[in-house]
């Protein structure tokens, strides 16, 4: 059985039937705790960590590879999530991450039970702040190839990780523009 007891959460006596292929398919845990990373280090699950800043994985990361995967098991993979939006350059990433944002606000909000009485639509001046904070804080990596590839390799390296986990689909983000970010 597994017992966890944590800021928000408490289980006990939660039992996970092992997988019946030998070796099993690869199994993933995603979460940031360095506490539960350890666990699944210990337990010889691969880790999936992100949408934080780089300094808030660092933790647990070191705690994942601190710990010894069971005798006989490979040494699993550590993935890093992040939000990706790439353009052609970095000023047309940054431009279009903007006025998606401003979208998303207007087509958005009234679904949220907001009243619409309760503010203004989002500003540019406030979308273009909700991207910088994106971006410091690592949520979203924005630019051109070059640029999100070098954002990508610091992250990989700072949190020792082997994988990354890209996210492209932003609501409301028409196809063209996932098209393009895939082939870019």
């Amino acid at each position: 059985p597994f017992n966890f007891e944590g800021g928000l959460y408490k289980l006990s006596e939660i039992w996970v039937d092992p997988p019946f292929q030998r070796p099993h398919p690869p199994i993933w845990f995603a979460g940031n705790d360095p506490q539960v990373t350890a666990w699944a280090a210990r337990n010889g699950l691969s880790l999936a960590v992100g949408f934080q800043p780089d300094e808030s994985l660092t933790n647990s990361t070191a705690a994942y590879w601190a710990e010894t995967p069971p005798e006989g098991a490979p040494r699993q993979r550590v993935a890093l999530m992040r939000y990706l939006y790439l353009a052609e350059d970095s000023d047309r990433a940054r431009e279009e991450f903007i006025e998606h944002l401003m979208r998303v606000d207007a087509e958005l909000r009234p679904l949220t039970g907001e009243p619409q009485a309760r503010r203004d639509p989002l500003s540019r001046e406030e979308a273009e702040a909700q991207y910088e904070e994106q971006i410091t804080r690592q949520i979203v990596i924005a630019g051109d190839p070059e640029e999100a590839a070098t954002a990508i390799a610091a992250s990989l390296r700072s949190l020792r990780a082997n994988v990354f986990l890209a996210n492209i689909h932003f609501a409301l983000l028409d196809d063209a523009r996932i098209r393009r970010i895939l082939r870019l």
